[in-house]
């Protein structure tokens, strides 16, 4: 090979410099991408997160409908097999009887069964996997639980009482565009949300705070609750309305007494 040749093929390949020089400029671009991506992903996840929630609001509202205005029982946990019935809102245990999800005594005004309903019923964001079995009944792998206050305690063959030893019908609602009837919470263990009175009852290891995922900030201690008194404000849990919609909710929001006890005016 000429000598003018060796040299026109070192001109052609880049230098260690250039290397360097492309290699930053490509690292900055990832740099600013990446957020940009979380951010539009995040985004689609709550999308998707509501239309779970409205969907399953709407079962639950053509439950109460058939069934003159009660609503399913909210099958909370260490319950007995005798305390277990059809109106179930979800059929999630896996003690004292292993149960089936597909019989959710909402599952038939939904359409899906099978992988299809787990996945409506959880959130995207919702890490549910490593949850572990607290109360005795299995794990709860699900991200929405259903109002104690509305909902029937237990099943009992006839409408059953709610949190508050009520039989409660769709008719006792007041304002129902303010109450809350399904919650997203922070590590749910079962399917019912039990809400307090924030002016009476401050207790920071409460288990049914409501999620910070879908806010600016997810705040979980290590503990794996949200502190009240720090993070309440956070507005990022989802929660379905008992007229049918859906809204971004904060803790200290759904402790208000007029979101979470459906006769107050």
């Amino acid at each position: 090979m000429r000598t003018n040749d060796i040299r026109a093929a070192r001109r052609r390949g880049f230098t260690l410099v250039e290397l360097l020089v492309v290699i930053g400029i490509i690292a900055t671009l990832i740099g600013i991408l990446l957020p940009v991506l979380s951010r539009a992903r995040n985004k689609a996840y709550a999308v998707k997160d509501q239309s779970n929630l409205k969907q399953i609001m709407n079962a639950l509202l053509m439950y109460s409908n058939e069934n003159h205005g009660w609503y399913p029982s909210v099958s909370g946990g260490n319950l007995t097999a005798a305390q277990m019935g059809d109106s179930d809102f979800l059929h999630w245990q896996s003690t004292p009887i292993k149960r089936n999800l597909d019989d959710s005594a909402i599952v038939r005004y939904l359409n899906v069964k099978g992988e299809k309903l787990k996945d409506l019923l959880r959130c995207p964001l919702d890490n549910y996997d490593v949850r572990v079995n607290v109360i005795n009944d299995g794990p709860y792998n699900y991200s929405y639980s259903l109002n104690s206050r509305i909902g029937r305690d237990t099943w009992d063959g006839i409408p059953a009482n709610n949190a508050a030893g009520q039989k409660f019908h769709s008719k006792m609602i007041h304002n129902p565009s303010d109450k809350i009837m399904l919650a997203e919470e922070q590590n749910p263990n079962d399917s019912k949300w039990v809400a307090v009175d924030i002016s009476k009852n401050t207790n920071q290891n409460s288990p049914d705070f409501l999620t910070t995922r879908h806010g600016q900030k997810q705040v979980v201690s290590t503990t794996g609750t949200v502190d009240l008194t720090k993070w309440g404000n956070v507005r990022g849990a989802h929660v379905g309305m008992c007229d049918g919609h859906v809204e971004l909710m904060s803790t200290n929001e759904a402790y208000d007494i007029r979101h979470w006890d459906p006769t107050v005016k």
